[in-house]
Protein backbone atom coordinates (compact mmCIF):
# COMPACT_ATOMS: atom_id res chain seq x y z
CA UNK A 1 0.00 0.00 0.00
CA UNK A 2 1.41 3.40 -0.96
CA UNK A 3 1.74 6.02 1.72
CA UNK A 4 0.50 9.55 1.13
CA UNK A 5 3.03 12.33 1.67
CA UNK A 6 1.93 15.42 3.52
CA UNK A 7 1.69 18.63 1.55
CA UNK A 8 1.37 22.21 2.82
CA UNK A 9 -0.41 22.38 6.17
CA UNK A 10 0.01 18.62 6.71
CA UNK A 11 -2.66 17.67 4.17
CA UNK A 12 -2.02 14.91 1.63
CA UNK A 13 -1.85 16.10 -2.00
CA UNK A 14 -5.01 15.78 -4.09
CA UNK A 15 -5.76 12.27 -5.31
CA UNK A 16 -3.65 10.46 -2.71
CA UNK A 17 -6.40 9.80 -0.16
CA UNK A 18 -9.82 8.20 -0.48
CA UNK A 19 -12.50 8.55 2.19
CA UNK A 20 -13.72 5.16 3.37
CA UNK A 21 -15.72 6.43 6.29
CA UNK A 22 -16.64 9.74 7.91
CA UNK A 23 -17.90 9.89 11.48
CA UNK A 24 -19.94 12.67 13.09
CA UNK A 25 -20.62 12.97 16.79
CA UNK A 26 -23.28 15.49 17.72
CA UNK A 27 -24.16 16.09 21.37
CA UNK A 28 -27.27 18.02 22.37
CA UNK A 29 -27.12 19.63 25.81
CA UNK A 30 -29.82 19.50 28.49
CA UNK A 31 -31.56 22.42 26.80
CA UNK A 32 -31.66 20.39 23.56
CA UNK A 33 -34.37 18.42 21.90
CA UNK A 34 -36.33 15.51 23.31
CA UNK A 35 -38.22 13.06 21.13
CA UNK A 36 -35.84 13.01 18.15
CA UNK A 37 -36.94 10.31 15.67
CA UNK A 38 -35.09 11.16 12.45
CA UNK A 39 -31.96 12.71 11.02
CA UNK A 40 -31.70 14.67 7.84
CA UNK A 41 -29.02 14.14 5.22
CA UNK A 42 -27.90 16.47 2.47
CA UNK A 43 -25.57 15.81 -0.43
CA UNK A 44 -24.56 18.33 -3.07
CA UNK A 45 -23.03 16.85 -6.22
CA UNK A 46 -20.52 18.85 -8.26
CA UNK A 47 -23.05 19.30 -11.06
CA UNK A 48 -26.25 17.94 -12.60
CA UNK A 49 -27.06 14.29 -11.92
CA UNK A 50 -27.73 11.91 -14.83
CA UNK A 51 -29.92 9.76 -12.52
CA UNK A 52 -31.03 9.75 -8.88
CA UNK A 53 -28.58 8.77 -6.14
CA UNK A 54 -29.57 5.94 -3.82
CA UNK A 55 -29.08 5.14 -0.16
CA UNK A 56 -27.50 1.79 0.65
CA UNK A 57 -25.97 0.09 3.65
CA UNK A 58 -28.46 1.79 5.98
CA UNK A 59 -28.19 0.40 9.51
CA UNK A 60 -30.04 1.37 12.69
CA UNK A 61 -32.54 3.46 10.68
CA UNK A 62 -34.63 3.27 7.54
CA UNK A 63 -34.86 5.65 4.61
CA UNK A 64 -37.77 8.08 4.79
CA UNK A 65 -38.56 10.84 2.33
CA UNK A 66 -35.93 11.68 -0.29
CA UNK A 67 -35.98 14.68 -2.62
CA UNK A 68 -33.57 15.01 -5.54
CA UNK A 69 -33.03 18.04 -7.77
CA UNK A 70 -31.10 16.47 -10.64
CA UNK A 71 -30.48 19.84 -12.30
CA UNK A 72 -28.61 21.30 -9.30
CA UNK A 73 -27.27 17.96 -7.98
CA UNK A 74 -28.86 18.36 -4.53
CA UNK A 75 -30.17 15.32 -2.64
CA UNK A 76 -32.00 15.80 0.66
CA UNK A 77 -33.29 12.85 2.63
CA UNK A 78 -34.29 11.68 6.04
CA UNK A 79 -33.29 8.60 7.97
CA UNK A 80 -35.95 7.42 10.40
CA UNK A 81 -34.39 6.15 13.62
CA UNK A 82 -35.28 2.72 15.01
CA UNK A 83 -36.70 4.41 18.11
CA UNK A 84 -37.57 7.85 19.45
CA UNK A 85 -34.69 9.28 21.47
CA UNK A 86 -35.13 10.95 24.82
CA UNK A 87 -32.79 13.77 25.91
CA UNK A 88 -29.37 12.31 26.69
CA UNK A 89 -29.85 9.07 24.73
CA UNK A 90 -27.28 8.00 22.17
CA UNK A 91 -27.66 6.21 18.85
CA UNK A 92 -25.54 5.33 15.83
CA UNK A 93 -26.65 5.43 12.20
CA UNK A 94 -24.75 4.09 9.20
CA UNK A 95 -25.52 4.88 5.57
CA UNK A 96 -24.00 5.46 2.16
CA UNK A 97 -25.21 7.71 -0.61
CA UNK A 98 -24.30 6.16 -3.96
CA UNK A 99 -24.10 8.60 -6.86
CA UNK A 100 -24.91 7.53 -10.40
CA UNK A 101 -21.93 6.88 -12.71
CA UNK A 102 -20.49 10.03 -14.19
CA UNK A 103 -17.71 12.49 -13.61
CA UNK A 104 -15.67 11.94 -10.45
CA UNK A 105 -16.41 14.23 -7.51
CA UNK A 106 -13.96 17.13 -7.30
CA UNK A 107 -15.03 18.40 -3.86
CA UNK A 108 -16.39 16.99 -0.63
CA UNK A 109 -17.67 19.02 2.29
CA UNK A 110 -19.73 18.58 5.42
CA UNK A 111 -21.92 21.14 7.13
CA UNK A 112 -24.22 21.23 10.13
CA UNK A 113 -27.81 22.27 9.46
CA UNK A 114 -27.85 24.48 12.57
CA UNK A 115 -25.25 26.63 14.35
CA UNK A 116 -23.00 24.65 16.68
CA UNK A 117 -21.68 26.52 19.74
Amino acid sequence: MARARAGPGGAAPDGQLAFRSVHDHVAIDDEGMDGVDRMRTYHQADGPLPAEPRYQGVRFARVGRVSVDRETGMTAGELLLDRVLAAGEVTAVEYEIVLPPGSPAREYGRRFTRPVP
